[in-house]
């Protein structure tokens, strides 16, 4: 089966882990499948992601020193000898940079001297738009959508992982059901099981014989439920804590999770004349749009069928917009009192 498999979804909802499971379930059942899973913020060029392809199947094969292209030649001169098929997962795909480069090569190998194209799944939070490119887009055999995980999911899911790692009688259906509630905004597992994990420590460093609900709130606040946590919004600049607090702002006031870019604008050139600062242009902001979009603050995507023209849309993803417009307030506070009641 040659072709390409996008699977996208939040983080925490198990992406990774469906497609490692589906991969092995698929080579025991076939019996002539190699899986090679790459993690694209570890492997970001498409030199690197080629020379590990090749490594996973060649061991011996030296790690530096080759260009692209040789390296292509010499993936398909291994696949050439290869009686198994190939199955190639691209994890967070979003962190490569020439990602069609490198997806439009592995996908036309078989004209080379590899008898066969690798099956390619590519895993990511949002679509990266060379996969919509004609050229990318006729090799697609299917698209999966993961949904975020329901309270009800979360519930199971922790329940399921306190009976496996705590002591009996530790925690009961008031310690599961905090967990969920104070990271059910999120949809996010991994979120949970963190507020979980943390909330035994503390307790059990406190010389507690059962997890309070204290705990397991102060374990959310220590990981930062809100899905980014002050240690990680201090360090941006003004104008990035600008651009973040436009959109929780515009985003609060809103029945929906999107907005387009020019509203994104407009809130964040009102905010800037409140606090007397100089706005930057279209180009600059769309440049620190993308910044904080490649590390997790925001999300982006285009917009699509039942809005007129083509614009793009930007969100906040599993952040609440209140908890977040809070929380740069406090931080804009210091920096620059007094703020204009306003905001």
């Amino acid at each position: 089966m040659e072709g390409l498999i996008i699977m996208k979804g939040e983080p925490g909802i198990g992406k990774t882990s469906v497609a490692r499971l589906s991969s092995r379930r698929l080579a025991a059942l076939l019996g002539n499948i190699v899986v090679v899973h790459i993690n694209c913020r570890t492997y970001r060029t498409p030199t690197s992601v080629i020379q590990r392809i090749a490594s996973s199947l060649m061991p011996e094969l030296p790690d530096r020193g080759l260009s692209y292209e040789e390296m292509v030649l010499i993936l398909e001169k291994i696949l050439s000898k290869k009686k198994e098929d190939l199955l190639v997962i691209l994890d967070e795909v979003e962190y490569l940079r020439d990602g069609d480069s490198l997806v439009y090569t592995l996908l036309r190998l078989h004209e080379g001297e590899a008898p066969k194209s690798p099956t390619l799944v590519t895993i990511a939070r949002w679509d990266p738009p060379y996969l919509m490119d004609d050229a990318i887009k006729s090799f697609v055999i299917t698209k999966l959508l993961l949904d975020k995980y329901t309270p009800e999911q979360l519930k199971t899911i922790v329940r399921y992982r306190a009976e496996e790692a705590l002591v009996e009688g530790s925690y009961d259906d008031d310690t599961i059901g905090k967990v969920v509630e104070l990271s059910e905004h999120t949809g996010n597992a991994r979120v949970s099981l963190k507020i979980l994990y943390l909330a035994a420590k503390l307790s059990e460093e406190a010389g507690l014989s059962k997890i309070t609900l204290d705990m397991v709130s102060e374990a959310a606040s220590r990981i930062g439920v809100i899905g980014i946590t002050e240690d990680a919004l201090m360090p941006l600049d003004l104008h990035d804590k600008l651009l973040l607090l436009a959109a929780a702002k515009r985003l609060s006031s809103m029945d929906k999770s999107w907005m387009k870019m020019g509203d994104l604008l407009e809130e964040y050139r009102l905010l800037c004349e409140e606090v007397g600062v100089l706005p930057y242009k279209y180009t600059a902001v769309w440049k620190r749009v993308r910044g904080l979009k490649n590390i997790g603050f925001l999300e982006t995507k285009k917009s699509g069928e039942g809005m007129k023209g083509q614009t793009t849309l930007i969100s906040l993803g599993s952040i609440p917009a209140d908890k977040l417009r809070t929380k740069l307030k406090e931080i804009l506070e210091e920096e620059l009192s007094p703020l204009p009641s306003s905001l």
